[in-house]
């Protein structure tokens, strides 16, 4: 990408010969990663099927001649663009890995390498180490439910004011989260003509959901899990402040694949369906009134399933 003549002389550095500048832009410059993301995405966006993250860059479709298609279009552009492909490039692959994601026919798997790392991980001795497991565990957050309520007991010893005790109760938390980890299910493909479900619960700990989708046959295959602490203001909440929380902030989270599309809210708090859908707004309390507001820019109808 060939850099603007005043901004070439921003990137002086001096040699034993003489000073030199770029040309082109390099690695290492800290704005460089966004303008090169927006090049590639002005380069692609308006072709479907197309997934580009920085300079890796994925083509998918439901048949072969669809498929040959879009990467046709796609290496016409890069050509007119000017940019080259290096010898890593691999076509028409029923499975890739991608992004820290093994992605299929059948859905989207987590990493087995990345798996494999946590399952060996031993227990660790300091904050060092068990900054890095957490680190490793939040990279595959997305295949693994309540995720932030079983690490709460881990979080703890991160906290300024708290003093390093590995005991029995982290020891079980680091177990849970490996066998969770390990025992992942291949999320589903998500697709906006299916029926859609956002299933939300909150806890006295933390917040946790997951988006559903119906298949063909009937039955509901994740699509995503996610989950997050309660802020010490929010541990003070109500039950059905927390409840109506968990509902907002999941439907939030998840708006790439909701927003403009009808979906269903389940919870297991009966009382909290009346306060998201049909009582008047200016009956509901402050906190609850800002919540329903949230969701007023998403199509969703809030049901009570017990035992969400």
């Amino acid at each position: 990408m060939p850099l603007d003549p005043q901004s070439r002389l921003l990137t002086t550095f001096l040699t034993p010969f003489g000073r030199f500048c770029m040309n082109r832009l390099p690695f290492g410059i800290s704005s460089a990663p966004e303008i090169f993301q927006r090049r590639m995405s002005e380069i692609l966006r308006d072709i479907e099927g197309v997934i580009c993250h920085m300079d890796d860059n994925s083509v998918h479709a439901p048949t072969q001649s669809v498929h040959d298609d879009r990467v046709r279009i796609v290496l016409q552009r890069l050509q007119k663009a000017g940019l080259t492909l290096n010898e890593k490039c691999a076509f028409s692959k029923p499975s890739v890995r991608f992004l820290g994601h093994i992605i299929d026919g059948q859905g989207i798997h987590a990493d087995p390498e990345k798996v494999e790392g946590i399952r060996e991980f031993p227990a660790p001795s300091n904050i060092t180490e068990l900054q890095r497991f957490l680190g490793m565990v939040n990279q595959l957050s997305k295949f693994t439910p309540e995720l932030a309520t079983h690490t709460e007991p881990l979080r703890q010893l991160l906290k300024k004011d708290s003093f390093w005790l590995w005991g029995a109760l982290q020891e079980q938390a680091f177990l849970k989260i490996k066998t969770g980890l390990i025992s992942t299910p291949a999320l589903a493909h998500c697709s906006p003509e299916k029926e859609t479900i956002v299933a939300a619960d909150a806890s006295n700990a933390g917040l946790g959901a997951v988006l559903l989708q119906v298949q063909s046959d009937g039955s509901r295959r994740p699509v995503s899990y996610i989950s997050r602490s309660l802020t010490a203001a929010e541990k003070n909440y109500a039950v059905i402040e927390k409840e109506s929380l968990a509902a907002t902030w999941a439907s939030e989270r998840f708006s790439d694949y909701i927003l403009g599309g009808r979906y269903t809210i389940e919870t297991d708090h009966k009382p909290l369906v009346p306060l998201l859908s049909s009582k008047e707004l200016h009956k509901l309390p402050p906190r609850i009134q800002r919540f329903r507001l949230r969701l007023m820019q998403f199509q969703s109808e809030v049901i009570h399933v017990p035992g969400v």
